[in-house]
């Protein structure tokens, strides 16, 4: 397990929330899993994209109405574990995957800036 927390951040992790899906968890209740993504610039300038199946755990869960589809977020904590499922029938262990759960983040407020072309405004 790799734990991040907004102390140990100079910075956020940058994202934006694309799409939300609710299914039914094992105990009749409702969980919602959020793919968000988040864009990486390499050194050529070129940008890399990458999308995050996460969940919300501890005080992100009672942030979890001001998430919608296409907000911007700044993730401040994060677990990461590597998670694999044992086939009861078989007793052989699946393949791993990771797992991402947001603990604390907050919604993104772009500011405008005066001397920003218009194709460098993200409005």
């Amino acid at each position: 397990m790799i734990f991040i927390s907004r102390n140990q951040l100079n910075q956020p992790i940058r994202g934006y929330v694309n799409k939300i899906f609710e299914h039914e968890g094992n105990n009749g209740g409702r969980i919602k899993t959020f793919a968000v993504s988040t864009t990486e610039k390499k050194q050529d300038g070129t940008k890399v994209y990458s999308t995050w199946y996460c969940n919300l755990i501890g005080s992100a869960r009672q942030k979890e109405e001001q998430l919608q589809e296409n907000t911007p977020i700044d993730i401040w904590g994060a677990k990461f574990t590597n998670v694999a499922k044992k086939d009861d029938a078989t007793g052989k262990w699946g393949k791993p995957y990771l797992s991402v759960a947001i603990s604390d983040f907050d919604v993104h407020v772009f500011e405008q800036r005066n001397d920003a072309t218009p194709e460098e405004k993200p409005y």
